[in-house]
């Protein structure tokens, strides 16, 4: 798990399914969900210092795959490689898929 992105919770609804995940992050990462999921709830994080967003389901799957998408030259891969890494764990950990 990367120390710019990390998970802090979890919310699960009724059914034991993810509903939403917390996380922290560094300024580049929370630009980088901002950009792929307008409707994530982010704090503002002054450089240097992480700050919080929340994803529901449906925007960890739409960050998770742009994230996916971007390669180490481009310009985005300092903020999307933290998210990626960290977004795998739940989507491979705890949400089934077909």
């Amino acid at each position: 798990m990367s120390a710019q992105f990390r998970i802090t919770s979890i919310t699960f609804d009724a059914d034991e399914e993810v509903a939403s995940v917390t996380a922290v992050g560094v300024p580049a990462c929370l630009d980088f969900v901002r950009a792929h999921a307008p409707s994530a709830c982010a704090e503002e994080a002054r450089p240097g210092e992480m700050a919080a967003v929340t994803l529901s389901r449906n925007d960890v799957f739409t960050v998770h795959a742009a994230a996916g998408k971007v390669r180490g030259t481009d310009s985005e891969y300092e903020g999307s490689h933290p998210v990626y890494d960290s977004l795998c764990m739940i989507i491979y950990g705890l949400i089934e898929t077909e």
